[in-house]
């Protein structure tokens, strides 16, 4: 605003309390009297750095936008009676450029101080009580506002920068934050324990999986069985399943965590149907966790679905390799058909939950039958997706499509495995699921593909990436590539090809039951491939692409819903069709 009389402007004085820094390290305002934003163009930042100091009385003269307390300033006049005008970028003959300032993962927590603002009174970030300034672009914070509010307690984790005028981090990610002695964290602990005295059969198991994890230490790997729509013995379906098992039994049993029915698991939820299924599920040598659909039901009531297939009540919570698991009812509190709903109890539930886990450190996976979007009340699906983002669930795990399909909204990964029954798009199968640390990957195998299976589970391939800050989504120098493999003929070598460099033998992590291999990475994008041999010679290989940079990333907003499906995948068996009764396939 060069171009403005400063002397017909209102005057602002005060003492400079803070300077606040751009992400290119620049100063680009100040604070007056710890209330009051002072903005000013960057190309000024020398001459006010040379000036200015901290407890420095300043007069300034600048406009005041309408819809924020902020003076953008045209003149500021030092207590010496220096003046320092906006003369415009390139007032010496030159375009201003950005500095070059080295940016660094950086992460923290705290209470929003003040809002912040742009020149023309646009949203663009906050200033924490710590004195770290958090900046993001007009778009993202107006679509955040409630995070960038004075009080607010928040999360953040970006890249930023740190000079003697301040730090500064450009936001990848945001989340509401829990201090562990704050009232919410109290009851979020106190809720935990009414719910263990409440289920202490289910929180026994919770607590003897986690005993059995903390000694290994490796990632959380469970195994997905799509939604079977049983109606009579001897039909595809129910064979599939058998023959679902029988591998279950012969190569993963004893090296996953646990099996998902996701829901629908007897067509019209009849005792007799669920009498087929007990008898093959009791054959089953993996813990089981079942999840009613809207299939299950029909007759609206899920009597049979507790009384003869066993199912247990829901929703319930387990924590297995430093990942609470969370199962949800999407359909008691529902009239039956589509009629998806939590109800309050149950979102209460969920958000003490998530709150816990957000105190006690823990990730968090999501077993739901659908879609968060699918809910038919669209406010429980807002405050439904709403929790999801602000404790950064890592995955929900799905059924009800009747297609394989993983989508990303740039917080959350939600997979969808292909039925058992109904199925429209390729042959019956199952999913196998890990969550390594903060990474989620995902592998179908067709029952008719070949033993061994092998399974990257970090890095995190570029489709999959939701933690821009995390050296494990975005890499750079060196990583660790970590792998499964199983087989019931035994696995004899894992190896591992970083881009176009040599295969390299991976070495077995007896604790973890992990295949590791530590590598230097090139730059920019490249395929990471591990092969997994077994005693019998038969090999099977995974693949995933990388990227270094954030720049090719693609730009999701979170939803909740399919609309940020990652598309084809055939690698995976992914084939972007959606035949199913929900989008392009036939009504059963």
């Amino acid at each position: 605003m060069h171009w403005i009389d400063p002397d017909c402007l209102q005057e602002t004085r005060g003492t400079v309390t803070q300077f606040l820094v751009n992400p290119h390290g620049e100063l680009d305002g100040f604070i007056l009297d710890e209330n009051q934003q002072v903005h000013f163009p960057p190309h000024m930042s020398k001459k006010v750095a040379s000036h200015i100091s901290i407890g420095d009385p300043v007069k300034v003269r600048g406009v005041k936008p309408r819809s924020a307390d902020i003076v953008a300033a045209v003149l500021l006049t030092t207590s010496t009676g220096v003046a320092i005008r906006d003369e415009g970028p390139n007032h010496d003959g030159g375009k201003h450029k950005k500095p070059h300032a080295e940016k660094h993962p950086m992460e923290v927590s705290g209470e929003v101080k003040l809002s912040l603002y742009g020149q023309k009174g646009e949203l663009s970030g906050a200033l924490l009580i710590d004195g770290t300034s958090i900046r993001m672009p007009p778009d993202v914070a107006a679509e955040l506002a409630s995070y960038l509010e004075p009080g607010a307690h928040i999360q953040v984790w970006g890249h930023g920068v740190k000079n003697e005028y301040g730090h500064t981090i450009k936001v990848d990610d945001i989340a509401e934050w829990v201090d562990a002695d704050s009232a919410e964290a109290t009851n979020a602990r106190e809720a935990q324990q009414s719910h263990d005295l409440a289920f202490p059969r289910e929180s026994e198991i919770a607590r003897e999986q986690a005993d059995g994890v903390a000694a290994g230490g490796g990632p959380l790997v469970w195994m997905h069985i799509g939604d079977l729509h049983l109606t009579d013995a001897e039909e595809p379906n129910h064979l599939a399943l058998r023959d679902i098992i029988t591998q279950a039994n012969n190569h993963l049993a004893g090296h996953i965590d646990f099996a998902v029915l996701p829901g629908d698991n007897a067509d019209d939820g009849t005792p007799e149907q669920y009498a087929i299924l007990r008898s093959e599920l009791d054959k089953l040598r993996l813990p089981l966790h079942i999840l009613p659909g809207d299939h299950d039901f029909k007759s609206r009531s899920l009597d049979a679905f507790h009384s003869v297939l066993g199912a247990q009540q829901l929703p319930k919570a387990i924590t297995v390799a430093g990942c609470k698991c969370l199962f949800l009812d999407y359909v008691s509190a529902g009239t039956g058909g589509p009629d998806f709903k939590l109800g309050k109890k149950q979102l209460k539930w969920l958000k003490e939950e998530l709150e816990s886990a957000s105190t006690q450190g823990l990730e968090t996976a999501v077993f739901a039958h659908a879609y968060p979007a699918d809910l038919a009340d669209a406010g429980e699906a807002k405050a439904f997706h709403k929790m999801l983002r602000d404790h950064r669930v890592l995955v929900v795990d799905m059924g009800h499509t009747h297609y394989n399909e993983l989508g990303n909204d740039g917080k959350t990964i939600y997979a969808a495995t292909r039925s058992t029954g109904q199925i429209e798009e390729g042959p019956a199968g199952f999913s196998i699921l890990a969550v390594d640390k903060n990474v989620v990957s995902w592998r179908f195998k067709p029952l008719d593909q070949p033993w061994p299976i092998a399974m990257i589970t970090s890095p995190s391939d570029c489709r999959l990436v939701t933690r821009c800050h995390s050296p494990s989504h975005v890499l750079s120098g060196r990583t660790t590539v970590r792998a499964k493999a199983w087989s019931a003929d035994g696995i004899e070598q894992v190896e591992c090809r970083v881009g176009d460099a040599e295969w390299l033998p991976m070495t077995r992590d007896a604790s973890t039951q992990s295949w590791t291999l530590e590598s230097a990475i090139p730059e920019g994008t490249f395929k990471i491939l591990v092969r997994a041999t077994d005693l019998c010679g038969s090999s099977d290989i995974d693949s995933i692409d990388i990227v270094t940079t954030t720049e090719p990333l693609q730009v999701r907003q979170a939803h909740g819903s399919d609309e940020n499906s990652v598309g084809a995948w055939h690698e995976k068996h992914i084939f972007g069709t959606q035949l199913g009764p929900n989008r392009n396939g036939r009504k059963w």
